[in-house]
């Protein structure tokens, strides 16, 4: 049981959206998402964190937008979703 704990931890500190302190359970964000709308419609997150809602918001189907003040968390958060090849992320630089 022990070696389980430690793989987990060791993938866990691994991945990019980890670097956030309170990360949003998935599955808790996907049930809230395919319960509260409907595919097409728009998901908004004020306090993106690590992206989870944006990330269950596009594997429903739905459109989102997020809020983050954290510039670190705002980065956590484009590296995370790179896989879905959004690119509709504003910064000041553009």
């Amino acid at each position: 049981m022990l070696q389980v704990v430690v793989i987990h931890q060791v993938l866990k500190k691994k991945s990019i959206y980890h670097k956030h302190p309170a990360v949003f359970p998935e599955q808790l964000a996907n049930d809230h998402i395919i319960s509260w709308s409907n595919e097409d419609d728009l998901v908004y997150d004020p306090f993106m964190g690590s992206g989870t809602t944006a990330k269950m918001a596009i594997l429903n189907k739905r459109n989102w937008i997020g809020s983050e003040m954290s510039l670190e968390y705002c980065e956590i958060v484009h590296e995370r979703l790179k896989q879905f090849d959004n690119d509709i992320f504003l910064n000041d630089n553009d």
